[in-house]
């Protein structure tokens, strides 16, 4: 197959290569990748400011595709379903991994795509059956593994707001994806952004229903 991989840190780009089809596991399901969407981290990672995986390694994090294959002790009904997978494996043991939190896994958890575990800049990649979200057909494979990361880190600021003053304004701060989402989730949220933003970004704003504020930057 086909894989994008990242053979050196830091590193302008990603050398695109014949790679071995990864095996599948214990517990785990093939994937045949849809679309992966390119994620800052991907970017810092690159520039060597983030994660240092083991080289080579495939990046991303936001894959959204099918299981074309699964383990023998796998429910084999879910060959064929459009899945998204969420990205930390813990030991599954800890205090926090049993809470449902394995980000915070006490033994360090590995996180698909960045550190350990293969991603999506590939035609095939291996994910834990325990990992699978469902994705509906409906959805675009581009819109789908947008939502991948970003999208839950939105849903998870409005959960939060929401919960501190459910009742309150809320101020967005910045003009990215993840901001994109908040405020269309929110609904009339203003905005807080530096000045300099493109064009394109102001434009997402207005349909996002964000009411602009200016931000005066300190010298």
């Amino acid at each position: 197959m086909r894989a994008a991989l990242l053979t050196e840190i830091p590193a302008q780009t990603l050398a695109v290569r014949d790679v071995p089809d990864p095996v599948l596991g214990p517990g785990s399901v093939l994937v045949s990748v849809e679309a992966c969407g390119i994620c800052g981290t991907d970017l810092h990672i690159m520039n060597g400011e983030s994660y240092r995986p083991e080289l080579p390694f495939v990046l991303g994090h936001e894959p959204v595709g099918r299981v074309v294959a699964a383990a023998p002790d796998v429910d084999q009904n879910l060959i064929g379903q459009r899945i998204a997978p969420t990205l930390f494996v813990g030991c599954g043991r800890c205090t926090p991994c049993l809470a449902g939190d394995e980000r915070l896994c006490e033994e360090g958890a590995s996180v698909t795509g960045v550190l350990a575990r293969p991603g999506g800049f590939a035609e095939r990649m291996t994910l834990l059956a325990s990992q699978l979200v469902s994705v509906p057909e409906a959805l675009s494979a581009p819109a789908a593994a947008a939502m991948v990361d970003a999208g839950t880190t939105a849903y998870n600021a409005v959960r939060t707001a929401a919960a501190i003053a459910p009742a309150g304004r809320h101020l967005v701060i910045g003009a990215g994806p993840v901001g994109f989402l908040v405020a269309a989730d929110r609904g009339g949220a203003e905005s807080a952004a530096p000045p300099g933003r493109g064009p394109q970004r102001l434009r997402g704003d207005s349909r996002c229903g964000r009411r602009r504020r200016p931000v005066r930057q300190r010298h």
